[in-house]
C-alpha cells in the first residue's frame, strides 16, 4: 500500500507515529515506524487477536531513515 502522511503524531529515538491516508482511497491508518528489527510484529500480523489492533502491513528495511 502507498500512503500519504496527514500529520506526525509522535516522534522519539525509537519510533515515529503518523496518521496516514491510503493514496487513491479514503481509509486512514496509524503508521508506526520502529528503529531496528522487530520480528514479533510479523508473528502478530499472522495471528490476530480481538484484544490487539489489526496489523495491515509489516515491512523490514535496512534503511536507517524513518
Amino acid at each position: 500500500m502507498e500512503y500519504e502522511v496527514i500529520r506526525q503524531l509522535k516522534q522519539s529515538k525509537k519510533s515515529t507515529v503518523s496518521l496516514v491516508q491510503e493514496k487513491g482511497g479514503g481509509r486512514m491508518f496509524v503508521r508506526k515506524v520502529l528503529a531496528g528489527r522487530h520480528p514479533v510484529y510479523q508473528m502478530l500480523q499472522k495471528d490476530s487477536h480481538p484484544c490487539l489492533p489489526k496489523l495491515y502491513e509489516v515491512a523490514a528495511s535496512d534503511d536507517q531513515e524513518r
